[in-house]
């Protein structure tokens, strides 16, 4: 089994241990596949659009997990006020495709039309339908997953990522 070798260590009542070796050949090295340090993205808060609150709590303790700072609203008028309030410098806005009154790209939309908003910060749209591309950066299919967001969020940030293109759909395929 490719050059290695699988056995069992188990002793009655306390339980069993697997073990495996395999050999690999090195693999070809690509840089910035992944950020050195998170650290630098961390600084400026994301914020965090969904009407569902379940949805809402999920994302910000995914990027909690990963040390972002987060602001969650449940409506596309709330992003908007919160921008024009101008408090903080957001590094991203991530927003829900599908909220009553003003959708993600409605709500992008007017955020471009809106002059007491100089500065509109790189758009993650997550939407279960299909994919509307409009000025967003990037797109994230429900069920929204830990290493998809990670994944999106990379790609934004990291223009020479291997990751993915910065306007890919990202599906999210395992659950965690």
């Amino acid at each position: 089994m490719m050059g290695g070798e699988i056995w069992v260590e188990s002793e009655e009542g306390k339980g069993s241990k697997f073990h495996f070796t395999i050999q690999l050949e090195e693999g070809e090295s690509k840089e910035n596949i992944i950020p050195h340090s998170l650290s630098p993205l961390t600084v400026k808060p994301i914020l965090v659009a969904d009407d569902n609150s379940v949805t809402r709590e999920v994302i910000a303790r995914f990027l909690e997990s990963y040390s972002f700072v987060v602001k969650t609203v449940k409506s596309g008028l709330e992003v908007i006020a919160e921008l024009e309030k101008g408090e903080e410098e957001y590094q991203l806005l991530i927003l829900d495709w599908h909220m009553p009154r003003l959708n993600g790209i409605e709500t992008l939309l007017a955020l471009k039309a809106n002059p007491r908003i100089q500065t509109i910060p790189p758009v993650l749209l997550i939407t279960a339908y299909p994919s509307p591309k409009n000025g967003v950066k990037a797109i994230l299919t429900k069920p929204v997953t830990k290493s998809s967001l990670f994944n999106a969020i990379i790609s934004i940030f990291n223009t020479n990522s291997h990751l993915c293109d910065s306007l890919q759909a990202y599906p999210s395929e395992e659950l965690f």
